[in-house]
């Protein structure tokens, strides 16, 4: 771990494990799994690295690593001209630092912090990079009923965040899964399906709680999938085991998720609504991945050879059409800009 005080050893402090996966997965629900035990202290999604870690590091790294000529045509400036590269690194370790620090006071006997943000799926080299000793637990569901559950949500309690039709739904899962994978080499990852657990095998719960250093039987995590059901996670019968700190512990004076945010969690309930040019759409963009994961053993699923074929011909046709358009409306505009007054 990267730290801006010797005093501040990675022994100094719990475990870090980051709970990633495609919103709609099933991660808040892994998360008050986990967070049920004693040992673990989870917070509400803090979106750390995606919200403040990786836009900073972004900047600085644009501005160090332009060429020497384009340091002398763009004049040399930003942070790189008071800053070095240890410094900068420094400062944002030391804010990493604090985050966790401030996570692990709001239950100091904890000996496990489980970090759960969606959006970190796409970060997680960058997380490594920072934090090179926390594990990952990478929750995956079927990318189809990833996709209903976001068009459900689209039209309820999520409407703010969930923008798009099918197509950015299935794009937003396929790149989740592909940059959470990438945690994979660091040797302290793992994938639990979202299907096992929805089934009540108590085996990828037992697993994960491994992968954070706990040893917990197969008993225990039986009755904590039996505690912590959708059903009664829906309903507001299971305490939320999830901790609120910070600003937001003054503001409100429990965590109670939004109504709705808890739907049916139905294995392969896509299929109940889904049209043809829906299934097309998806094999399309993510097909590809939901094979390699093991939930189709081929493309047929979405309709026979001739129709996909046809399908992504259409696409083709209409992405050439559309850049066709563009540069028809660009001259036109440029040509109208000429003319006199």
């Amino acid at each position: 771990m990267l730290s801006t005080s010797s005093a501040d050893t990675p022994a100094a402090r719990p475990r870090v494990v980051f709970l990633i996966g495609s919103p709609r997965s099933g991660t808040t629900w892994l998360q008050s799994l986990l967070g049920a035990d004693p040992a673990i202290v989870t917070p509400q999604e803090t979106d750390l690295f995606a919200k403040f870690i990786a836009p900073l590091q972004g900047w600085w790294d644009e501005e160090l690593h332009r060429s020497d000529s384009e340091q002398r045509d763009r004049r040399a400036k930003g942070l790189p001209a008071v800053l070095g590269d240890a410094e900068f690194t420094a400062m944002l370790a030391g804010m990493v630092d604090r985050v966790l620090d401030a996570i692990h006071e709001l239950d100091p006997t904890a000996s496990v912090i489980v970090e759960k943000s969606p959006a970190h799926s796409r970060h997680t080299e960058l997380i490594a990079k920072y934090l090179p000793d926390a594990a990952f637990i990478h929750i995956v569901r079927d990318g189809r009923d990833v996709c209903a559950s976001l068009q459900s949500a689209s039209r309820g309690w999520g409407a703010y965040w969930v923008t798009g039709g099918m197509k950015s739904a299935a794009r937003s899962w396929r790149s989740s899964v592909i940059g959470a994978r990438q945690a994979a080499p660091t040797g302290r990852y793992m994938e639990v399906k979202y299907e096992q657990l929805r089934g009540g095998d108590p085996a990828p719960l037992h697993e994960a709680f491994a992968v954070a250093g706990l040893a917990v039987d197969m008993q225990r995590c039986a009755e904590l999938l039996e505690e912590f059901s959708l059903a009664r996670m829906a309903d507001g019968s299971t305490p939320s085991s999830i901790t609120l700190g910070g600003e937001m512990a003054q503001r409100i004076d429990s965590l109670q998720e939004p109504k709705g945010f808890f739907g049916r969690g139905s294995v392969g309930g896509w299929a109940e609504s889904w049209t043809r040019t829906d299934r097309l759409l998806f094999d399309a963009v993510a097909g590809d991945l939901l094979i390699e994961l093991g939930y189709e053993k081929d493309h047929a699923w979405a309709g026979s050879t001739l129709s996909r074929c046809r399908y992504r011909a259409g696409v083709g046709v209409q992405r050439v059409a559309g850049k066709i358009g563009r540069r028809i409306g660009k001259r036109a505009n440029r040509l109208l800009a000429r003319l006199p007054d």
